[in-house]
C-alpha cells in the first residue's frame, strides 16, 4: 500500500503559501535546480543537419581536380574548383553554428576545390600556349622579305621586284615629279605595283609607312596616299598604290620604309634623286655614309607613320 500524503488545508486568504512570500508559488519536488544545456551547438531536437553543401562542396572539388588534371578540359576545371572552394567555406559556417556536421567533408570539398582551381589554371595556360596557333582570330605570325632586295641591309630601288613569303610582291617605280596625276614643284610620286603570287588570300589591311628625305622623317601630311592599295589580294590578283611625297628640289636622296599589311614586316627602298630613274646610290656618288641602317633617320628621330597601303 503507498504512502498517503494528507491533502494540506488551503491557507487563508492573504497567508504565506509554504511558509514564502505572499503570492509565491513552492517549486515543485521533483524539479531540477538547472535546467540541462549542451556544452556544444547542435542541431535542435527533431531537426536533421543541413550537410548537403559540404557533400556538394565535396564532390564539386573531386570532379574539378580530376578536369584540371586531364590537360585538355582543364579550362573546366577553374570554375568548378572555385564553387568547391565558396561551397566549403559556406558548409564550414555552418557546422560552426551547430546546423551542420560534416566538418570533414566541408573541409575537404574546400581545399581540393582550391586545388583544382590552381592546377586548372596552370594547365589552361599551358594548353592556351600549346593549342593557340590551331585556333583561327589568333596573332598573326609576321611574313617576312624573302628576296635578296628590301632589307635594311640592302634596300631595293625603283625596278627591284620585293617580294615575301606568301607570295605577295611589290615593285615601286621611280620617284615621279608631281603629285595627284598633275606637275607639282616640290613633290615626288612613287607608284608601288603589287601582286599575289602566292596560293593564298593576302591581307593588306593594318599595314604602316615611313618616309624619309635625307635621314629626317616626313610629317603625315606631307607625304599621303593619293591611291590606296586593296585590302586583300587574291591569288593571281594585282593593284596599285600611288604615295605623294613633299620634298625640296636638293634633295638627293629618299627612302621608304613600307608594311604592306599589318602581318607583314617592312621592307625598305632607297631612292637616288639625282640619277636617272631613282637608281640605288653606287660607291662614291655622294651618299650619305656612317652609322645607321639604310632606310632609317640617321639622326635618331622617331619614326613618323603616314597612311598606310
Amino acid at each position: 500500500m503507498s504512502e498517503q500524503f494528507p491533502h494540506p488545508h488551503p491557507p487563508a486568504p492573504g497567508a504565506p503559501r509554504g511558509g514564502g512570500p505572499a503570492g509565491a508559488v513552492p517549486a515543485h519536488p521533483h524539479a531540477h535546480p538547472h535546467p540541462y544545456t549542451h556544452p556544444y551547438p547542435y542541431p535542435w531536437p527533431g531537426r536533421p543537419p543541413r550537410n548537403g553543401l559540404g557533400t556538394a562542396a565535396l564532390v564539386t572539388g573531386i570532379v574539378g581536380l580530376l578536369l584540371g588534371a586531364s590537360f585538355l578540359l582543364s579550362p573546366l576545371g577553374v570554375p568548378l574548383g572555385a564553387a568547391a572552394a565558396v561551397l566549403g567555406a559556406v558548409a564550414l559556417r555552418r557546422v560552426r553554428a551547430g546546423t551542420a556536421t560534416n566538418r570533414g567533408q566541408a573541409l575537404a570539398g574546400m581545399w581540393t576545390g582550391v586545388a583544382g582551381a590552381v592546377l586548372s589554371a596552370a594547365l589552361s595556360l599551358v594548353l592556351a600556349m600549346v593549342l593557340g596557333p590551331a585556333f583561327p582570330g589568333r596573332l598573326p605570325e609576321t611574313v617576312e622579305v624573302a628576296s635578296a632586295v628590301g632589307t635594311p641591309e640592302k634596300p631595293a630601288t625603283a625596278g627591284d621586284a620585293v617580294a615575301y613569303g606568301d607570295g605577295l610582291t611589290i615593285t615601286a617605280s621611280p620617284p615621279l615629279p608631281g603629285g595627284a596625276g598633275a606637275p607639282q614643284e616640290g613633290r615626288r610620286t612613287l607608284i608601288l605595283a603589287l601582286s599575289n603570287e602566292g596560293t593564298g588570300t593576302v591581307d593588306l589591311q593594318g599595314g604602316g609607312t615611313d618616309v624619309y628625305v635625307g635621314g629626317v622623317p616626313v610629317p603625315a601630311e606631307d607625304a599621303v596616299w593619293e591611291r590606296e592599295g586593296p585590302d586583300e589580294l587574291a591569288p593571281g590578283e594585282g593593284a596599285a598604290a600611288e604615295l605623294s611625297v613633299e620634298v625640296a628640289d636638293d634633295t638627293l636622296l629618299l627612302h621608304l620604309d613600307h608594311a604592306p599589311g599589318a602581318a607583314h614586316a617592312r621592307a625598305f627602298w632607297e631612292f637616288d634623286l639625282s640619277r636617272p630613274g631613282g637608281g640605288a646610290p653606287g660607291p662614291g656618288d655622294g651618299a650619305p655614309e656612317g652609322p645607321g641602317t639604310p632606310g632609317r633617320p640617321r639622326d635618331g628621330r622617331d619614326d613618323q607613320d603616314v597612311r598606310a597601303v
